[in-house]
C-alpha cells in the first residue's frame, strides 16, 4: 500500500488522505480504505514511531504525542493539495494533535474512538488506569505476552487473545512495550479543551455500540468540546471496528469525504446515518 517510501514522492495533485493506525496495529489496517479511495485521493498510511515504516524506537525511550505528530506532519508538508486526516484509537489522538498543531493544513478530520483518556473521570478513568498499570507492570516484568493478552481482551472482549493465530499474537507481543509508552504519551498530554473548540475543519467522530465504556465516553466528551464535530455510533461494532468491520467504517469515511454532499460535517454525518 502507499507507505512512507512512496508517499513523499507522489506528484499527483489530488487531496491527500493521511491514515494513522491504532496501538499494536499497523499501516496495513487501512489497505481496504486505500483501495476504495485511491481514485479520488492520494492515500498515505505511515507507521507511527516504532512500527512498520515508522522511525525506530527503543524500550528505554519515552514518546510524546508531539513527536508522533511531527512524524506524521512530514506527509502533511509534502502534500501540495489539501489534507484530510483519518485516525483510529491512539492514531486518532495523534491525528487530533496534528490538527491542533497545523489547523490551516487540515481540511477535515475523521476519528474512530480517539482514546483521549485525560477527559475521563471517576470509575471510567480508574478502569483505564488499571489497564495501563497492568500493561506496564507485565512489560517491566519481562512478560509482554501476558501484557498483550490483557490489552487485547480488554479492548476486544474476553477470549479474543486465545482465538488469535500465533502469527497475530507474535506481532502484538513485539509492540507491547511501545503500547505501554503510548499510554504514557496520551495521559501526559492534556489537550486544552479551549483549543479543541477552535478547530475550524469539519470533524466526524465514529464509535461502536459494543466498545468498552471508557472509549465511548471519551468520544462523547470530545464531541462536546468541538462545535464542528458530528458523532455516529455504529451498531454492533467494537473498539477495533476499522479492523473487524472495514467495509462499514470505510463507507462512512467515503461518504463524509464526498465533495458532492453538503459541506457541513453534521449534514454529511446525518446522511451517512440514514445510509
Amino acid at each position: 500500500m502507499h507507505n512512507t517510501r512512496s508517499g513523499l514522492a507522489c506528484a499527483v495533485q489530488r487531496d491527500t488522505l493521511i491514515c494513522l493506525h491504532g496501538s499494536a496495529s499497523s499501516p496495513r489496517q487501512w489497505q481496504r480504505l486505500e483501495e476504495r479511495l485511491t481514485p479520488r485521493f492520494r492515500v498515505v498510511a505511515p507507521g507511527l514511531i516504532g512500527y512498520t515504516d515508522g522511525p525506530p524506537w527503543s524500550q528505554q525511550q519515552a514518546v510524546t504525542l508531539d513527536q508522533e505528530a511531527a512524524w506524521a506532519e512530514r506527509w502533511l508538508d509534502g502534500a501540495g493539495a489539501p489534507v484530510h486526516l483519518v485516525g483510529h484509537s491512539y492514531g486518532a489522538v495523534v491525528a487530533l494533535k496534528v490538527a491542533q498543531r497545523r489547523p490551516e493544513r487540515v481540511r477535515s478530520l475523521l476519528l474512530y474512538e480517539p482514546v483521549v483518556l485525560h477527559l475521563l473521570t471517576g470509575d471510567l478513568l480508574a478502569q483505564v488506569a488499571a489497564l495501563r498499570a497492568a500493561v506496564e507492570r507485565l512489560c517491566q516484568a519481562g512478560d509482554p505476552a501476558a501484557a498483550a493478552c490483557v490489552f487485547i481482551d480488554y479492548w476486544s472482549g474476553a477470549g479474543t487473545w486465545a482465538r488469535m493465530s500465533p502469527l497475530q499474537q507474535g506481532a502484538v507481543i513485539q509492540r507491547m512495550h511501545k503500547v505501554a509508552a503510548e499510554f504514557h504519551a496520551v495521559c501526559a498530554d492534556a489537550m486544552d479543551p479551549a483549543r479543541l473548540e477552535q478547530l475550524p475543519m469539519p470533524i466526524l467522530l465514529l464509535s461502536g455500540t459494543l466498545t468498552p465504556a471508557p472509549a465511548a465516553a471519551a468520544t462523547r466528551v470530545l464531541q462536546s468540546f468541538m462545535p464542528n464535530a458530528s458523532w455516529i455510533e455504529m451498531p454492533g461494532l467494537g473498539h477495533l471496528g476499522p479492523i473487524t468491520h472495514p467495509a462499514a467504517v470505510n463507507s462512512l469515511i467515503a461518504l463524509f469525504l464526498d465533495p458532492t454532499r453538503a459541506p457541513s460535517a453534521r449534514h454529511q454525518a446525518e446522511a451517512a446515518r440514514v445510509a
